[in-house]
């Protein structure tokens, strides 16, 4: 918990340790997350209890209590990405639509706004109670555009219809990624409908009993090797648009609904576009600028462009003879990137995975993160997990031994998981700047590797690409872990 001279309450004993995963059980996530709801009301009815009375140095505290608080939020969801009961993956879900409920809900109370605003008047006048670092500063001007950006100086009827459109919204995304995880399309085709895809990932895929049909799913490492190395056109046409369609027909409609209801929040609030709303608080600042970056880059890239998209018509005409359609459709980049890499650069890809096995890959990455940045990574067998083979490791600084965090590694694909790869922070690492004291870090990286073989006799063997996905994606691990910052 962070102290900031005598502003803040006791502690609300939120260790790092906290947020290592442990089994639960739904209606346990559900009861956690009534409970992390009214916890964190408390406190904000104990900031305006406060803001009436003497005791107005104490609301600082509470405010930088109630940020932190809210970093509960990762850990109460993060279930619906990986847990292999379904019952599981749909209380969190469930979990993450309550929390995005309240938070709006949270982010609308009038009175806490405006013991918000009696703080900042009053720190004015009295320094030595205000920020007492530049994080802390950052903060009271990072909470202040929240409140203008969630839409506070509007009008309070125009308020309720942003927050219905805002709770609709969230309802709604949540649904869409959902629907993403959830799909399990499998395609059936012949052999000699895989012309061209190595023996060794045809090894990898479910076959029918009577060895007739090959089953390949939308899966990362069935979908790629296909659209990579397989000749026949229809084929990966066919995948093509299995894979960007998944979940289409509940999508669909939910999209077009999203797409309305940002258009009308950024409306409400006063911007022209969503994307005016979104880009405020990043660099780019405006779409204007980012349109002027992406005219630059196209104005630079488009003679090189042509010539890469000259070099796939001549491979694919090459290789289709008269049925080539002289153009380059959406499903033979893939195809013939890779055999423009073989032909014009003498490199094999798939012959690549020889050398990638899966164990070698996390332990050279890891290697090169202890050595780089000073760390020392502690795998701990036997610690509970969600599923074979995920890993928990601890990190240590390497000159002092301090902790600094923990972080678990799931790699491969399975029915209802996250189907892309990315690093999920589950507690921040935060340092207390009055007693230095460190909260260790939780993350979790997940991705959807070349699993070993079905026999487990082959080890994962990993694509080139697989492997700088790995090293992408570990370096936000490092950097949930490497933090020490006073506010998440």
């Amino acid at each position: 918990m962070l102290k900031v001279c005598e502003h803040l309450l006791p502690s609300l004993n939120m260790s790092g340790t906290r947020w290592l995963w442990s089994p639960r059980e739904a209606n346990q996530i559900l009861r956690d997350t009534r409970n992390f709801i009214n916890d964190h009301r408390r406190i904000l009815d104990e900031i305006v209890a406060k803001s009436g009375t003497s005791a107005k140095h104490k609301l600082f505290g509470l405010f930088l209590q109630e940020s932190l608080y809210e970093s509960e939020f990762g850990w109460l969801t993060f279930d619906q990405h990986m847990f292999p009961d379904k019952e599981i993956r749909d209380a969190c879900t469930e979990s993450e639509k309550m929390m995005d409920k309240y938070s709006i809900e949270a982010s609308q109370r009038e009175d806490v706004w405006g013991a918000f605003n009696d703080m900042r008047r009053w720190m004015g006048e009295h320094s030595e109670h205000g920020p007492q670092t530049q994080e802390q500063q950052r903060f009271l001007e990072k909470r202040a555009l929240d409140y203008k950006r969630g839409g506070m100086e509007l009008p309070k009827e125009v308020r309720e219809q942003l927050n219905v459109a805002k709770t609709k919204l969230a309802e709604l995304c949540v649904e869409f990624q959902k629907n993403i995880r959830e799909s399990d399309t499998e395609l059936a085709f012949t052999s000699d409908d895989l012309r061209g895809v190595p023996l060794d990932i045809m090894e990898r895929f479910k076959k029918s009993s009577d060895g007739k049909w090959v089953y390949v799913s939308t899966k990362y490492p069935d979908y790629e090797p296909v659209m990579d190395y397989c000749t026949n056109d229809t084929t990966r046409q066919l995948l093509y648009m299995a894979f960007n369609q998944r979940a289409k027909e509940t999508n669909r409609p939910i999209l077009t609904k999203m797409v309305e209801l940002r258009r009308r929040i950024a409306a409400m609030g006063g911007y022209e576009s969503h994307a005016e709303f979104v880009l405020e608080t990043r660099m780019a600042k405006n779409p204007d600028t980012v349109l002027k970056f992406l005219q630059e880059v196209v104005t630079k890239m488009a003679p090189l462009g042509e010539k890469e998209r000259n070099r796939f018509v001549e491979l694919k005409q090459e290789e289709q003879g008269g049925l080539s359609n002289g153009r380059v459709d959406p499903w033979d980049t893939r195809r013939f990137g890779e055999e423009s890499v073989k032909r014009d650069y003498q490199v094999d890809r798939n012959e690549l995975r020889k050398y990638f096995p899966v164990q070698k890959v996390v332990q050279g990455t890891l290697d090169i993160y202890q050595r780089m940045l000073g760390l020392k990574f502690v795998q701990e067998e036997g610690a509970p997990v969600w599923f074979e083979g995920v890993t928990r490791w601890r990190v240590h600084d390497s000159p002092t031994d301090a902790l600094m965090g923990y972080f678990y590694l799931d790699l491969y694909p399975r029915e209802g998981k996250f189907s892309h790869a990315a690093v999920f922070p589950l507690a921040p690492g935060t340092t207390d700047p009055t007693s230095k004291v460190h909260t260790p870090a939780v993350a979790a990286m997940l991705c959807n590797f070349s699993p070993p073989s079905k026999d487990e006799k082959e080890p994962s063997m990993l694509s080139h690409d697989e492997v700088e996905t790995f090293f992408h994606e570990f370096g936000h691990v490092m950097h949930n872990m490497c933090s020490e910052v006073e506010l998440p």
